[in-house]
Parts: structure tokens; sequence; C-alpha cells
């Protein structure tokens, strides 16, 4: 699997209205492991033209993934059509929640002014 550039990145309104949700995970070896995204952090100032904030993916008990980019995309309730294409992101290993699952952590450093919609 060859993985391009997305065009956007997604903003932190969208992946609020995501928290719940499925995700596939698939790494550049076309591999998938489900994920659901968990929380949205942030929305933190870093100064006056830059903001940031995180998003947490807690995997299944008993999958890891190690740091790395990873095609991070929302699964359709019908485990058929997806509802968006995903996007191509940076994720790092967290400590593990409370039931003991992997965590991945993606982390976004933005532009205020910036269009980012997804």
């Amino acid at each position: 699997m060859t993985f391009s550039m997305a065009e956007t990145i997604p903003s932190q309104q969208a992946l609020q209205a995501l928290v719940g949700s499925a995700f596939s995970i698939t790494d550049s070896q076309g591999r998938s492991v489900p994920a659901t995204l968990t929380s949205v952090d942030g929305g933190t100032a870093v100064d006056a033209w830059h903001t940031t904030y995180s998003a947490m993916f807690d995997l299944l008990p008993g999958i890891n993934a190690p740091q790395g980019s990873y095609l991070i995309a929302p699964v359709a309730a019908d485990g058929e059509s997806a509802p968006h294409p995903g996007w191509l992101l940076f994720v790092a290993p967290m400590r593990p929640g409370r039931s003991a699952q992997a965590r991945l952590e993606a982390v976004f450093h933005v532009e205020l002014d910036s269009a980012v919609v997804a």
C-alpha cells in the first residue's frame, strides 16, 4: 500500500464530533487494526498564531502498535462504507488505558488562521 499526503488534517471540531467512533489504523504494509477515538484535548494557544490539540485512540486489548505514520480512518456503523477516507497521521504510543489496552496519540500544531477542515 502506498500512502499519499492528505490535503487536509482533521480539525479539532471534526475529531470532537467523532469521539466514541470506530476507526481503522492502517500501516504502510496495508495491515489494519480497529481502534476507538476516545478523546480530543487541547485547543491550547501556543502563541498568537498557532494552537495545538491531540486525539487519543484506544486499541483493542492485546494489540500494540509502534510510533509511526498510519492511515487513520473512521469506520461506518455498517462496517462497510467509510464516512471519510481518513488522514495520514503520525502517532505515538501512550500509557495504557484503564483496561490496559494500548493507546496511540496524534498531536496537531496548526496555524489559527489556516483553513483546517476535514
